[in-house]
């Protein structure tokens, strides 16, 4: 018989012996499993309507963005070619201030019959589509339960390629402003 045979055979012995000789005690399994991120909800959405803070880090802030014409031809942050695009962290009185805004869209939403059924959340995302002609959607971006991006694209009349090329900024905007904190 070889040496690989006889250990094969060994093991195969060991292997049937359970619970014999003073085999060392098994280690202690981990009973608490550990819970995934709660996935956002509607009901967060609804809260943020409401006026809920909860979901906000005050310390941290919120990063706002927004990509959208400029009808008027009047608003301070277009450019040259007539698109707003605006990408900042709201802290303190700002940061209220757009929270209150961001409610009473959210609001106008659920209370209507045809938009509101249309709000949906997915991972880490809660989205709502623009109303009218010079709305915005909303993307409400969450980390850990806790609201982090608001991304405004203008969702009327405009073509697929306006609301692309506002979606690739307004990616790199947030991936930009990621992780700051209020000073």
């Amino acid at each position: 018989m070889t040496w690989k045979a006889r250990a094969l055979g060994c093991a195969a012995f060991l292997a049937s012996c359970v619970g014999c000789g003073a085999a060392e005690p098994a280690a202690e399994q981990p009973t608490a499993v550990e819970e995934a991120p709660e996935p956002p909800a509607l009901a967060w959405l609804e809260a943020l309507g409401r006026g809920d803070r909860a979901r906000v880090d005050l310390a941290r802030g919120v990063v706002f963005v927004t990509y959208a014409s400029d009808a008027s031809g009047e608003d301070p942050d277009a450019d040259e070619d007539g698109t707003i695009r605006t990408a900042r962290r709201l802290c303190g009185p700002e940061l209220d201030a757009a929270l209150t805004q961001l409610a009473a869209d959210i609001t106008r939403r659920v209370e209507d019959d045809v938009f509101g059924p249309m709000m949906a959340c997915a991972d880490a995302t809660c989205s709502f589509p623009a109303m009218g002609e010079y709305d915005t959607t909303g993307d409400l971006g969450f980390e850990g339960g806790v609201l982090q991006t608001v991304v405004r694209i203008e969702g009327g009349p405009v073509g697929e390629e306006f609301r692309a090329e506002g979606a690739r900024w307004a990616d790199d905007a947030t991936a930009r402003l990621a992780g700051g904190r209020c000073e």
